[in-house]
């Protein structure tokens, strides 16, 4: 399942595209995003699908699924909005 729930994941925010330049920081805005929509309070601490169980990684997938990095850097525009008000 981790396989899988990567596979999404680096899908999303544009690994293995080469027109992206940005990789690392695409990759940051996404872990982000994920532990957002996940329930995950801290990002940096324990969003790291390497430690999830197989219903976190199944909650991966459905979540990249239905996504684009169009939505995911329109909800980091939005966050940022709010954190720095």
């Amino acid at each position: 399942w981790r396989i899988k729930a990567h596979a999404a994941f680096d899908r999303l925010w544009g690994r293995d595209d080469p027109y992206v330049s940005n990789r690392q920081g695409n990759r940051i805005v996404a872990y982000r995003w994920l532990a957002h929509q996940l329930g995950i309070a801290d990002w940096a601490r324990d969003c790291h699908i390497g430690m999830f169980n197989i219903e976190q990684c199944q909650q991966v997938i459905a979540a990249c699924a239905g996504a684009t990095w169009q939505a995911v850097t329109d909800w980091h525009h939005q966050d940022r909005a709010q954190r720095y008000r």
